[in-house]
């Protein structure tokens, strides 16, 4: 493996092994933070490459770091007319800890990663899915001797105290692994089907809807524009079959109206209060949402990202969710980390808050270095010739 490539560990370790280490820390009752373990390793990692080799690439990340800075410069904005309050402090210091840190130490591999003819996307591509399939494995295990039931049929981990955190990269896993094998490779085996089996069952299992619909729609959109026709026939079926099981357990759990503010029905009413609030062009300020659905200064969110980031950012949190929007309908059809972005963002719009989203934010960087590389090849082989 060329050393440029290594780079790209960062990404993929505070992507696929944040929630294990969370969990692995926890169960030997060690009390380091999963984030911060992840962006240290990652640092050690990124100063021997540059002791190695110094140079950097840094063109290709000139419009992400233009919108990354101003990100961070607006978020500190609208939280200063509220840095008296309690949740607004807690969620700057929550998207600088799991965002804005994590995006900082990802960017300084990213512009030591450089292709060549014989280090395109593939190695990528392998990295993530070996890195996934390391992770999953774990997950699975730690669900099988080590999930505790939450109170609501659904189930959580030692370190994930959401159910949603164990299902989402569960999901995730299932994703790369599906994509990779199935796909990429046409590698239908015994092994192969039974742990996709594996990881299906134990995702649904883990009891959280969301990350399965995410899951089901990303692998349809990615399929429709895939030549694969028999592996495409083979995953809308089984999305299919997946998607009715899960409605029969939606309404039967009562998924629908009365799980109190988790509800559908009361995240839709989430949804209208928002939008039936009077515009603000520079947003409602960090942390608003719990202020005013509520009326407490509490870290409430809409678990919508569009609709969190119109009503805290105002027109620029719109702009920034329209641009998301562009690079992951410019990325999914390329890569792993572009499958992974779609992923993510397809989650995002009925799941998580900012900070909770951070892999969409950097699989989709990733995922745009990505194509930024593949054009940069292509028009040096076009001037080859």
């Amino acid at each position: 493996m060329r050393l440029n490539t290594i780079s790209i560990f960062p990404a993929v370790m505070l992507i696929a092994f944040t929630p294990v280490f969370s969990v692995l820390f926890k169960i030997a009752g060690l009390k380091i933070p999963s984030y911060l373990f992840a962006a240290s390793i990652s640092i050690l990692l990124l100063a021997y490459i540059y002791s190695v080799n110094q140079r950097v690439f840094i063109k290709k990340l000139y419009g992400t770091f233009i919108v990354f800075c101003l990100c961070m410069i607006f978020s500190v904005g609208i939280y200063l007319p509220w840095m008296a309050h309690v949740a607004p402090t807690e969620k700057l210091i929550n998207l600088i800890y799991v965002v804005f840190s994590p995006i900082i130490v990802v960017a300084l591999g990213l512009i030591k990663l450089r292709f060549t003819e014989n280090s395109k996307t593939d190695c990528v591509n392998t990295i993530f899915y070996n890195c996934f399939l390391i992770s999953s494995l774990l997950l699975i295990i730690a669900f099988i001797f080590f999930r505790i039931p939450d109170g609501d049929g659904r189930f959580i981990l030692p370190g994930l105290e959401n159910p949603i955190w164990v299902s989402r990269h569960l999901a995730a896993g299932l994703l790369v692994f599906a994509i990779h094998n199935f796909v990429y490779r046409s590698h239908y085996t015994a092994v192969t089907i039974l742990f996709s089996v594996l990881l299906l069952i134990v995702l649904i299992e883990s009891g959280s809807r969301g990350p399965v619909v995410a899951l089901i729609i990303a692998l349809l959109l990615f399929m429709h524009n895939t030549k694969n026709i028999f592996s495409a026939k083979i995953i809308f079926f089984g999305g299919v079959l997946v998607s009715s099981l899960l409605v029969i357990r939606a309404f039967s759990a009562s998924y629908i109206f009365d799980t109190e503010f988790f509800s559908l029905y009361h995240r839709w009413d989430a949804i209208n209060f928002v939008f039936d609030e009077s515009f603000s062009l520079v947003g409602h300020g960090l942390s608003s949402f719990g202020r005013y659905y509520f009326n407490e200064d509490i870290d409430i969110y809409p678990h919508n990202l569009l609709v969190e980031l119109y009503f805290e950012y105002g027109l620029f949190g719109a702009c920034v969710f329209l641009i998301i929007t562009y690079a992951v309908l410019k990325t999914y059809k390329t890569s792993l980390p572009g499958v992974l972005a779609l992923y993510y963002y397809i989650n995002s719009l009925f799941s998580g808050d900012v900070p909770g989203n951070a892999p969409l934010f950097i699989s989709l960087i990733v995922a745009w270095v990505i194509i930024k590389h593949d054009r940069e090849l292509l028009k040096n082989a076009l001037g080859k010739k």
